[in-house]
């Protein structure tokens, strides 16, 4: 949201497939929180159950994601009827909206692994955030 601050990921930089270079993210510190968050409930779930409750708390996280990425969705740079170039302010915004869809997209496989590694069998299947 607006209170949710960038933040540049300039000592973690990622390795472009096609490329040599390196080029540092922006996202928003709001991400990072959501996936410590989601993994501090899993291992603590996991100490008690991994049957249902775990289940359940997997499904909350859907929700958590959804709800997010609706929230990315919903930030605006802003209305014009006029193509003016974007302030430097704006880009960074855009940036940073990408940089955190990139990282959820990138953390959400090692999330689905750690909840599939734990949870019981018959409920690994259905471990996905492939509507998310």
């Amino acid at each position: 949201g607006a209170s949710d601050e960038p933040m540049g990921e300039s000592g973690d930089r990622e390795e472009e497939d096609e490329e040599d270079t390196f080029e540092p993210r922006l996202i928003y510190k709001s991400a990072v929180a959501v996936f410590a968050a989601m993994k501090g409930s899993l291992k603590q779930c996991a100490t008690f159950s991994t049957h249902q409750t775990l289940f359940e708390v997997f499904r909350t996280f859907k929700k958590v994601m959804k709800k997010y990425v609706e929230t990315l969705q919903n930030v605006h740079i802003r209305g014009r009827k006029v193509v003016t170039p974007l302030t430097t302010e704006e880009i960074k915004t855009l940036c940073c909206i990408v940089g955190t869809a990139e990282y959820c997209e990138t953390t959400l496989p090692h999330l689905v692994d750690s909840i599939t590694r734990t949870i019981d069998e018959s409920y690994a299947e259905r471990v996905t955030f492939e509507e998310e």
